[in-house]
């Protein structure tokens, strides 16, 4: 499975360890952390490979769990 996050990752760090801090684009603060939460869970768990505009060349990888927080591996 492939994922579009578009952008919903402003940061290749920053939204996989603290996904529940809020940033300038979050018009529903509390909305768009629980649903940063949810989909790093999800793409972990599924294996489901990310496609995001603000990550890492080449903009495609993956998120493993790492303990409390989650981390993008780039694919390549």
């Amino acid at each position: 499975s492939l994922m579009i996050g578009g952008d919903v990752f402003l940061h290749e760090t920053i939204p996989f360890v603290y996904p529940g801090w809020v940033n300038g684009n979050d018009l529903d603060h509390e909305k768009a952390s629980h649903t940063r939460f949810q989909l790093l869970d999800r793409l972990a768990s599924e294996k489901t490979i990310l496609c995001a505009t603000h990550l890492p060349s080449p903009g495609i990888g993956t998120v493993e769990k790492r303990g409390t927080a989650w981390r993008y591996l780039p694919l390549g």
